[in-house]
């Protein structure tokens, strides 16, 4: 997976706060939420007033993947 600080600087992503790039289980969660809502926003072309929901969805689709694996 591309690193978000990478990411945010080459695709001219507003930076807020850098990522920290430690191995911590948290950070590789938050990194794929923030790519996931990402990707969301981008699907619909970036239209303002949908971040928040494009990050609560994208909270629960990779706690349904991550629940999913553990399933197996």
């Amino acid at each position: 997976m591309q690193d978000i600080n990478a990411f945010q600087e080459e695709n001219h992503i507003p930076v807020i706060g850098k990522v920290s790039n430690s191995k911590s289980k948290c950070n590789h969660k938050v990194t794929d939420v923030a790519l996931c809502a990402y990707y969301k926003a981008e699907a619909r072309g970036y239209e303002p007033g949908h971040e928040i929901q494009d990050w609560l969805d994208a909270e629960a689709e990779i706690a349904a993947e991550t629940n999913k694996g553990k399933s197996k």
